[in-house]
């Protein structure tokens, strides 16, 4: 996620930190539900340019997964950052449970 990426200016170079949480698993489970329902949902304009670079379209069945894996994301953000009085991490599973729920809103009504 963008709070674990580092950026050195001077060497152009991208450095990833904060590995407490990482599991080995499809991209559609965790990583894309999250950057999509976190960072992507309000930005067409990141989505498509994301999207682009990562080379072809998602799936239905990937896109399926995104949204089922980031509704138990949330969940699981919301006992780990309380358990942790990690505020900020409810704070972005309360915006992902918007935006699931913004998405399902549209879906129902014909967007």
């Amino acid at each position: 996620m963008p709070k674990n990426w580092m950026w050195d200016e001077s060497e152009q170079r991208l450095r990833i930190i904060d590995f407490e949480r990482t599991q080995h698993e499809p991209a559609a489970r965790r990583d894309l539900s999250r950057l999509h329902y976190r960072v992507l949902h309000h930005r067409p304009d990141l989505a498509a340019a994301f999207y682009s670079g990562y080379g072809r379209p998602l799936t239905c069945e990937e896109k399926q997964a995104r949204t089922a894996y980031a509704a138990l994301d949330a969940l699981d953000s919301v006992c780990w950052g309380a358990t942790h009085h990690d505020i900020d991490l409810v704070d972005e599973a309360h915006t992902m449970i918007a935006n699931l729920r913004a998405e399902c809103t549209r879906r129902s009504e014909g967007w």
